[in-house]
């Protein structure tokens, strides 16, 4: 059976919970995440909700502020 693509609110729902998940695991709260990677609190916030499309800029800072290749977020 083929597996139906996944939507774009899927693969950001899909990449922020990653994102929660990394973060929560490093105990590290978002505001401080945030300030140590130099990305607005509301910007990790709504990352992390899925509600919006990331800029890969922020998605870089994210993944180095989480020790990962960027790659990774999408795996």
């Amino acid at each position: 059976m083929e597996r139906k693509p996944e939507t774009k609110f899927e693969i950001n729902v899909r990449i922020g919970k990653k994102i929660t998940k990394l973060r929560e695991a490093n105990g590290i709260s978002q505001e401080r995440f945030a300030y140590e990677n130099d990305i607005a609190k509301s910007t990790v916030a709504r990352i992390e909700q899925g509600v919006v499309d990331a800029r890969i800029s922020n998605l870089e800072r994210i993944a180095k502020g989480l020790y990962i290749e960027l790659p990774d977020l999408f795996r």
